[in-house]
């Protein structure tokens, strides 16, 4: 019996039907019935070319490879702003409020709205001058009274009551009000809390310096200030439509056009 020449190459030709199929292709599989043909086609295209660069199934390597960077980058956001966040969660509302009473100030300004719109982060820049503040909902008020002009600003929370007995007693001495909106969402919620704003003024008969202050203007999906009036007015309407079957009376005749700029409640 001959002795294999050690030189010999001796080759192994595996079945490829026995062979473990990648993740990837198992996933190919899975996701091409759902996709349009196009799509598919487009995928079969650029595979080829793909392929001497990222390995076996390129498309989906990479795919999955930018929805994982996308999903870590997201919880790293989160994390980061739940280590870097400042808001009061820790104090009672009312202690928050009567320190700042023992300290000097000249007036009272207070910033409310919707949640997430924008409210602490310009409580910050008020206060200390700090422009790039990463933020967390408040839970409480903040409250603070700013070093250079001696003014206390209070920064109510967006999910709170305005019914609250703390908040009328800061709106009842309040010397202005900053409505801070989000310009690239719905004005819905930023109308209803005017409209609470407006209802306390006409009730008490005060008359409220009120300031919308538009955040996010940068946004490409940002809504101008124009549209953003127009739009809030037309909301104040539908609300005094609406609330004017449930109250008795409302600060606004039913069914006449607002007019922003000339109420007797407001300036």
């Amino acid at each position: 019996m001959e002795k294999p020449d050690e030189d010999e190459i001796y080759v192994v030709v595996v079945d490829a039907e026995l062979a473990e199929p990648l993740f990837q292709t198992k996933m190919r599989l899975k996701v091409t019935p759902y996709l349009p043909p196009p799509v598919v086609n487009g995928w079969r295209q650029v595979d080829p070319i793909l392929e001497p660069y990222l390995g076996p199934e390129p498309t989906v390597t990479l795919v999955g490879s930018l929805l994982l960077g996308f999903l870590i980058w997201q919880v790293l956001k989160v994390l980061s702003s739940l280590s870097s966040g400042r808001a009061i969660v820790d104090e009672d509302e009312d202690e928050v409020i009567s320190s700042s009473l023992k300290q000097d100030f000249t007036a009272t300004i207070l910033l409310c709205g919707p949640p997430n719109s924008g409210k602490t982060r310009l409580f910050y820049h008020l206060c200390f001058g700090q422009t790039n503040v990463s933020t967390v909902t408040s839970l409480r008020a903040n409250v603070e009274v700013s070093p250079t002009n001696k003014i206390r600003y209070m920064d109510y929370p967006g999910h709170a009551s305005l019914q609250s007995h703390q908040f009328l007693n800061v709106l009842n001495d309040a010397r202005g009000i900053v409505l801070v909106l989000d310009t690239t969402q719905p004005v819905a919620s930023v109308a209803d809390v005017l409209y609470q704003l407006l209802a306390h003024a006409d009730k008490t008969n005060q008359v409220l310096d009120i300031f919308v202050a538009c955040h996010k203007m940068d946004a490409p999906n940002a809504k101008n200030w124009r549209r953003i009036k127009i739009q809030l007015r037309a909301e104040l309407e539908r609300l005094l439509k609406v609330r004017s079957m449930e109250e008795n009376n409302v600060w606004w005749t039913p069914g006449k056009p607002i007019d922003l700029e000339n109420l007797p409640m407001a300036t």
